[in-house]
């Protein structure tokens, strides 16, 4: 049961090139502006969130996230990453959920989920630039 959490004190951390499998709670959780940059990284196989974010933006780059039992990515308050050709696939519930943050989606490869993007449970401030 492990995870990769980054908080206030992760600063310019990098993690690039890895394969991040089989836990059975968030895999990586970014929190508290955290600076944070994750690429080219195989991501899945948990039965949550692969990559959760709270209260941080970080670049997500480059990924193959997929089979996990919640969302590829959530994103939730006062966050709003940079999220870039990704292939996100095979998630329970979304592929990038959304709830009280915004982010900028672009060049990704999103399929076979649930949901492609959605806006979660909660109702609040959500904004997604999706090109």
């Amino acid at each position: 049961m492990g995870r990769i959490f980054f908080s206030s004190s992760s600063t310019n951390s990098i993690i690039e090139y890895a394969g991040i499998t089989s836990s059975p709670n968030a895999i990586i959780g970014i929190y508290s502006s955290a600076t944070t940059t994750i690429s080219s990284s195989t991501i899945g196989g948990t039965t949550d969130n692969a990559i959760y974010i709270k209260g941080s933006s970080p670049n997500l780059i480059g990924h193959v996230i997929s089979s996990n039992g919640a969302n590829g990515i959530l994103i939730d308050t006062n966050s709003s990453p940079i999220i870039t050709a990704n292939t996100i696939s095979n998630n329970t519930v979304s592929g990038i959920g959304i709830n009280f943050g915004s982010a900028i989606i672009s060049g990704n490869n999103i399929s076979y989920n649930k949901y492609g993007i959605s806006d979660g449970v909660f109702r609040g401030t959500k904004r997604a630039i999706v090109f």
